[in-house]
């Protein structure tokens, strides 16, 4: 896919709007950012405490996932906040308040059904991300201060194509990364200890050891000692407006290179 530049005027953006590869498991979770809990925080709110307030609402936020067996969505307990901390086959029967798949499905509320998307990740997930021509890296799933979201959707799909992640090094830095190159820290770790590359070495392991420090809290407490806007010291500016004009302009580019209509 060509090359599409978004309108944002920072280079912390995703810089393709590609299709990530499709959900390799047979669970599909998707993540709630219901217009209900995220809606718009208050107005004399500086950009950094309005971070902290899309922090407590982003753990506030739902999982639904579909039964195998009857194809049925669930609305998941508390303290579930991502499709990998479930089997890979997931069914009815494993949720304490539902116990068949005679129980009729739950109707999903329609401001929460309008922003529902299919999601492998939510904020405070651990993942490895590769960067450039960088070694895999250890990052968490975080907002971006810009955007004040943490996933791209190109606009075509109900599924990311790009993650927005603060990386796990001596100095807070992040970046938005295509879905193709990000994968879960638990079941990859090796991948970056098998870095072949001296330099970095030292360095990666220190990355490892807060990611593996990050990994023994809870989503709330990874928010607060990890997250971009906790470890970050200089300012959080308010995001730029865009003019009608610059919106049109990058409709315009994204049609004629995507030869789509919307």
């Amino acid at each position: 896919m060509d090359k599409v530049d978004l309108p944002t005027g920072t280079p912390s953006e995703p810089e393709n709007a590609s299709q990530p590869e499709a959900i390799s498991s047979s669970i599909r979770s998707m993540a709630s950012q219901s217009q209900e809990l995220l809606s718009q925080p208050p107005d004399e709110l500086t950009q950094f405490e309005r971070m902290l307030w899309y922090q407590e609402r982003r753990i506030e936020s739902s999982l639904w996932v579909q039964c195998d067996s009857c194809n049925k969505w669930r609305h998941i307990m508390p303290n579930v906040y991502e499709r990998h901390q479930l089997p890979d086959k997931w069914f009815c029967k494993l949720h304490p308040e539902i116990s068949s798949c005679s129980v009729p499905e739950e109707e999903i509320p329609l401001q929460v059904e309008a922003d529902l998307i299919h999601s492998e990740y939510s904020v405070g997930s651990i993942v490895i991300a590769r960067f450039g021509d960088w070694p895999w890296w250890p990052a968490m799933v975080d907002d971006d201060p810009d955007t004040e979201q943490f996933y791209w959707i190109d606009g075509l799909s109900d599924i990311p194509s790009h993650y927005n992640v603060t990386f796990f090094d001596d100095n807070v830095t992040r970046a938005w990364i295509s879905a193709k190159c990000i994968l879960p820290f638990a079941r990859n770790k090796a991948k970056v200890r098998n870095c072949k590359e001296k330099l970095l070495k030292r360095r990666l392991n220190r990355s490892l050891q807060q990611a593996e420090e990050c990994e023994a809290l809870d989503f709330p407490m990874r928010l607060k000692k990890f997250s971009f806007v906790s470890r970050y010291n200089g300012p959080i500016k308010e995001p730029r407006n865009f003019t009608e004009e610059e919106i049109d302009k990058y409709n315009a580019k994204l049609k004629k290179k995507l030869n789509v209509s919307y």
